[in-house]
């Protein structure tokens, strides 16, 4: 699917829209700096941009959220989501529009199964020291009865809020990729 490119406007964030290149002219990220660009300059710039420290405590928020799978631990889940929580499962049914309804889900989804290994991989966080988001590859190994094991391949998206003593999950999203539609085509059958 093509996007047409649209003219940078002055009053939007450099590190959104990224370089300027009309007439071959790229914008500067940092007023300060004229001339260089976001990618010469990198993150440090970036007032869009976490702590690796805050890095180090979202990813640890994650872990706990994939061990937390593993051991089928309800009470974990509740720590580690906000009580706004919303989202999606990669089920029809699976619409998350609050606290207990998450727990519903987790509940759910521990009963039908055995979760063997949670793992997110590839992943992007970016963020502001107050909010987060990631997106990642993830796969889940489960077995359903003592069946042999088997792998959901999909992906994540996460926003995590930073409550001033911990990150908590506040949105999640977890998708499989629709089979239905070949590598290169923007849309089944195209």
């Amino acid at each position: 699917m093509h996007v047409p490119s649209l003219p940078m406007r002055e009053h939007c964030h450099p590190a959104i829209l990224g370089p300027d290149n009309r007439a071959g002219q790229e914008r500067s990220g940092n007023p300060d700096k004229p001339g260089t660009n976001l990618s010469e300059q990198g993150r440090q710039l970036d007032p869009m941009t976490l702590t690796k420290a805050q890095e180090e405590e979202i990813i640890a928020t994650i872990d706990q959220y994939a061990m937390a799978y593993r051991k089928k631990d309800i009470r974990a889940f509740s720590t580690i989501f906000s009580p706004e929580i919303s989202g999606f499962g990669s089920g029809a049914d699976e619409v998350i529009r609050n606290h207990a309804g998450l727990i519903s889900q987790i509940r759910r989804d521990v009963s039908q199964a055995d979760v063997h290994a949670v793992e997110f991989s590839d992943r992007q966080i970016f963020g502001d020291g107050r909010v987060a988001w990631v997106t990642s590859k993830s796969t889940m190994t489960f077995s359903i009865g003592g069946s042999a094991k088997q792998t959901l391949f999909g992906r994540s998206t996460m926003v995590l809020k930073n409550t001033g003593s911990r990150w908590v999950i506040a949105q999640l999203h977890f998708s499989l990729p629709f089979g239905g539609q070949s590598e290169g085509q923007s849309f089944p059958g195209a």
